[in-house]
Protein backbone atom coordinates (compact mmCIF):
# COMPACT_ATOMS: atom_id res chain seq x y z
CA UNK A 1 0.00 0.00 0.00
CA UNK A 2 3.12 2.51 0.68
CA UNK A 3 3.90 1.98 -2.86
CA UNK A 4 0.67 3.12 -4.12
CA UNK A 5 0.99 6.28 -2.14
CA UNK A 6 4.47 7.07 -3.38
CA UNK A 7 3.22 6.66 -6.54
CA UNK A 8 0.32 8.79 -6.14
CA UNK A 9 2.92 11.20 -4.48
CA UNK A 10 5.38 11.11 -7.32
CA UNK A 11 2.58 11.78 -9.91
CA UNK A 12 1.25 15.05 -7.80
CA UNK A 13 4.48 16.36 -7.55
CA UNK A 14 5.11 16.07 -11.18
CA UNK A 15 1.58 17.88 -12.04
CA UNK A 16 2.75 20.57 -9.45
CA UNK A 17 5.90 21.38 -11.32
CA UNK A 18 4.47 21.49 -14.45
CA UNK A 19 2.03 23.61 -13.62
CA UNK A 20 4.39 26.08 -11.97
CA UNK A 21 6.29 26.05 -15.25
CA UNK A 22 3.53 26.22 -17.31
CA UNK A 23 1.24 28.90 -16.28
CA UNK A 24 -1.07 28.80 -19.33
CA UNK A 25 -1.69 25.00 -17.75
CA UNK A 26 -2.93 26.42 -14.89
CA UNK A 27 -5.18 29.18 -16.36
CA UNK A 28 -6.56 26.45 -18.44
CA UNK A 29 -7.84 24.35 -15.31
CA UNK A 30 -8.56 27.19 -13.36
CA UNK A 31 -10.73 28.41 -16.24
CA UNK A 32 -12.24 25.00 -17.15
CA UNK A 33 -13.32 24.38 -13.25
CA UNK A 34 -15.36 28.08 -13.09
CA UNK A 35 -16.86 26.91 -16.93
CA UNK A 36 -17.70 23.57 -15.75
CA UNK A 37 -19.57 25.07 -12.90
CA UNK A 38 -21.34 27.31 -15.07
CA UNK A 39 -22.64 24.73 -17.81
CA UNK A 40 -23.78 22.23 -14.40
CA UNK A 41 -25.62 25.25 -12.90
CA UNK A 42 -26.89 26.04 -16.54
CA UNK A 43 -27.77 22.10 -17.09
CA UNK A 44 -29.36 21.83 -13.41
CA UNK A 45 -31.10 25.23 -13.33
CA UNK A 46 -32.74 25.87 -16.08
CA UNK A 47 -32.73 22.32 -18.06
CA UNK A 48 -33.11 19.70 -15.44
CA UNK A 49 -35.09 21.27 -13.04
CA UNK A 50 -36.32 19.41 -10.11
CA UNK A 51 -33.70 16.71 -10.46
CA UNK A 52 -30.89 15.37 -8.40
CA UNK A 53 -27.60 16.34 -9.37
CA UNK A 54 -24.67 14.06 -10.67
CA UNK A 55 -22.55 13.47 -7.68
CA UNK A 56 -19.69 13.25 -10.55
CA UNK A 57 -20.47 16.32 -12.39
CA UNK A 58 -20.72 18.32 -9.33
CA UNK A 59 -17.81 17.35 -8.03
CA UNK A 60 -14.22 19.88 -8.34
CA UNK A 61 -12.77 17.20 -10.82
CA UNK A 62 -16.00 16.35 -12.97
CA UNK A 63 -17.06 20.29 -13.58
CA UNK A 64 -13.28 20.73 -14.27
CA UNK A 65 -13.51 17.93 -17.03
CA UNK A 66 -17.03 19.75 -18.52
CA UNK A 67 -14.72 22.89 -18.97
CA UNK A 68 -12.17 20.97 -20.46
CA UNK A 69 -14.73 19.57 -22.91
CA UNK A 70 -15.89 22.65 -23.64
CA UNK A 71 -12.72 24.48 -24.03
CA UNK A 72 -12.36 21.68 -26.83
CA UNK A 73 -15.24 22.46 -28.89
CA UNK A 74 -14.05 26.09 -28.79
CA UNK A 75 -10.32 25.39 -29.27
CA UNK A 76 -10.69 23.31 -32.73
CA UNK A 77 -12.35 25.86 -34.46
CA UNK A 78 -9.70 28.69 -33.37
CA UNK A 79 -6.72 26.63 -33.95
CA UNK A 80 -8.14 25.96 -37.37
CA UNK A 81 -8.97 29.45 -38.05
CA UNK A 82 -5.15 30.46 -37.27
CA UNK A 83 -3.11 27.55 -38.33
CA UNK A 84 -5.57 26.42 -41.01
CA UNK A 85 -4.63 22.62 -40.36
CA UNK A 86 -6.08 20.24 -37.66
CA UNK A 87 -2.43 18.64 -36.71
CA UNK A 88 -2.41 19.73 -33.35
CA UNK A 89 1.14 20.69 -31.33
CA UNK A 90 1.60 21.07 -28.14
CA UNK A 91 2.79 24.52 -28.99
CA UNK A 92 0.72 25.96 -31.24
CA UNK A 93 -1.62 25.07 -28.84
CA UNK A 94 -0.20 26.89 -26.07
CA UNK A 95 -0.40 29.58 -28.46
CA UNK A 96 -4.26 29.91 -28.90
CA UNK A 97 -5.08 28.87 -25.79
CA UNK A 98 -6.18 32.41 -24.32
CA UNK A 99 -8.12 33.65 -27.36
CA UNK A 100 -10.16 30.08 -26.32
CA UNK A 101 -10.51 30.79 -22.90
CA UNK A 102 -11.55 34.10 -24.05
CA UNK A 103 -13.79 33.05 -26.61
CA UNK A 104 -15.23 29.89 -24.67
CA UNK A 105 -16.43 31.93 -21.44
CA UNK A 106 -17.74 34.78 -24.18
CA UNK A 107 -19.89 32.10 -25.68
CA UNK A 108 -21.12 30.84 -22.47
CA UNK A 109 -21.69 34.13 -21.03
CA UNK A 110 -24.31 34.59 -24.08
CA UNK A 111 -25.93 31.26 -23.62
CA UNK A 112 -26.11 31.78 -19.69
CA UNK A 113 -28.00 35.17 -20.84
CA UNK A 114 -30.46 33.42 -23.07
CA UNK A 115 -31.65 31.09 -20.31
CA UNK A 116 -31.13 33.62 -17.27
CA UNK A 117 -33.52 35.92 -19.94
CA UNK A 118 -35.83 33.50 -21.29
CA UNK A 119 -35.66 30.45 -18.89
CA UNK A 120 -38.15 31.44 -16.51
CA UNK A 121 -41.09 32.30 -19.17
CA UNK A 122 -43.71 29.84 -19.26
Amino acid sequence: MSEGRGVAREVQEQLVDYLTTTPKAGAVLTMSFFSGHLWVFIVTAYLRSNTRGNKLLESLPGRTAVGIFWFTAVLVPIYWSKFREVNFEYARILDVVIPTIVAGMMLQLVVFAFFAYFGDRK
